[in-house]
């Protein structure tokens, strides 16, 4: 009689298990950012003192723990990220995913559905508190300081970067072809250049490489373009152009939201935003889901990039916070 071979159970998980924590303001951004894991997990009870609920999962080598504060602003955003280091300890990375309103300029063609990516430059972290310093003659005088993204996050965008110049980018797979997973639900599809009123007065639409496996339906929705900068954060509402194109021209930045300033302050995070509207008055919620996909999108490939050698190299967040001080 053949003797039975045991398989042995899989180790249960801890909280310890989580390295990368992913941070969303909204339920719509929560959903889009679940949508992009590889595995969910179930979840772990947390720590004292947490009232985050999480959303666990893997993305690649990493998992990942994602909270949703299910509201704008800072300080829910810096109470969120506060809460996360005190249930998941052996955090190395956060990443601030959800939407944000885009500032159209020569520079930064930003249209409805792109990802804007903060990028330290000369400077500047990648994220300007655009209620905390002065307006001077010759432009916007920074009168306080934030962190830069943690090295191994810059170094992850770089390898992005060259991925989507050799054409190589997944960002098309994770955003087109995930309906058997999400459905044929409108609300996480391309809106339509129509109703993008800066996209709509361009001379030429975008042009995407063919896709054997996209259908036709899809061909005419043009992939997102990533764009790297700077994020003006402030806890007022930017809702005219003038204000608006003001921050654009004076700070460089070309996206406005509401909570990178509350994680930038103390964490060093990355922030990723899809483009939902263009923070001109004009704003309705049509292109939320297809924005905070994209932004997710982007965050699941930069991740899919990180290798594990830097994340066992990387100190714990709790470290790089006092790094920082």
């Amino acid at each position: 009689m053949a003797a039975t071979t045991v398989q042995p159970e899989p180790l249960a998980r801890s909280r310890d298990d989580y390295v990368i924590g992913w941070i969303s303001a909204l339920a719509i951004e929560s959903a889009a950012a679940t949508i992009m894991l590889d595995e969910e997990h179930d979840d772990l009870s947390i720590a004292e003192g947490d009232s985050n609920t999480y959303t666990l999962g893997k993305i690649g080598a990493h998992n990942v723990a994602m909270a949703c504060i299910n509201e704008a602003g800072g300080l829910p955003a810096d109470t969120a990220a506060r809460n996360l280091m005190k249930s998941f300890r052996n955090v190395r990375y956060i990443l601030m995913v959800g939407i944000g309103g885009g500032i159209p300029s020569s520079k930064h063609q930003v249209r409805l559905g792109d990802v804007v990516v903060s990028e330290p430059n000369e400077g500047c972290p990648g994220v300007v508190q655009s209620d905390f310093g002065k307006w001077e003659a010759d432009g916007f005088r920074i009168t306080g300081s934030l962190n830069r993204p943690a090295e191994g996050l810059i170094r992850a965008m770089g390898v992005v970067k060259k991925q989507h110049l050799l054409r190589r980018s997944k960002i098309h797979n994770f955003v087109r072809h995930l309906q058997e997973d999400i459905g044929e639900e409108e609300i996480w599809q391309y809106q339509g250049r129509e109703n993008d009123p800066v996209y709509r007065e361009d001379p030429e639409p975008r042009k995407n490489r063919p896709c054997p496996e996209c259908k036709s339906s899809a061909k005419h929705a043009p992939d997102p373009k990533i764009h790297y900068g700077t994020i003006a954060s402030g806890n007022q509402v930017i809702k005219n152009q003038e204000q608006r194109d003001k921050l654009g021209g004076q700070i460089g930045a070309c996206c406005v939201e509401m909570e990178a300033f509350g994680l930038m302050n103390n964490f060093p995070c990355l922030v990723i935003r899809g483009i939902s509207d263009y923070a001109d008055g004009q704003k309705d919620d049509r292109w939320q889901g297809y924005a905070s996909l994209t932004a997710a999108a982007y965050a699941k490939e930069l991740l899919t990039r990180l290798p594990s050698i830097d994340m066992e190299s990387t100190p714990r967040m709790g470290r790089q916070m006092e790094q920082c001080q």
